[in-house]
């Protein structure tokens, strides 16, 4: 038995999470939201139940709950130390801040539709249902 739980800490498998997301008490989307994981984030799989993912989170932190499977990547995101939030939104968009202070010279130029719809908030549940009853897929 000492044996087999060896093996199983030392070769747990690891995801990353894909998009920033709250752990669920429970593998159903209905669960309660317990802690957010954020974009990169490495998780430790400790049990799959259907679509979803037992995982704690790697390092010193040691939360644990439920995450979907799609939420979730098998191969490790990579991020920049360097960017900052705003860096990161903006490259999202295919901007730079030299290419965004050009846009924002514009006088002319009404931002207030895109602040509009990037202020919209997503429920992530409502989200992966909607990927779930479209039967759309990830692709590489």
């Amino acid at each position: 038995m000492a044996l087999a739980l060896c093996s199983a800490c030392c070769f747990a498998k690891s995801v990353w999470v894909s998009k920033e997301t709250k752990l669920l008490d429970s593998p159903d989307k209905k669960g309660k939201k317990t802690f957010t994981v954020y974009y990169g984030t490495e998780l430790i799989v400790l049990e799959e139940n259907g679509e979803y993912l037992q995982v704690s989170v790697a390092g010193k932190n040691k939360q644990s709950g439920w995450i979907n499977k799609r939420q979730t990547s098998n191969r490790k995101l990579v991020t920049s130390s360097s960017a900052n939030a705003d860096e990161i939104a903006l490259a999202g968009k295919g901007f730079n801040a030299e290419v965004e202070g050009l846009y924002t010279q514009n006088t002319n130029a009404d931002f207030s539709k895109v602040d509009l719809i990037e202020s919209y908030e997503t429920d992530n549940d409502a989200l992966l249902e909607f990927l779930s009853e479209g039967s759309l897929k990830e692709t590489y």
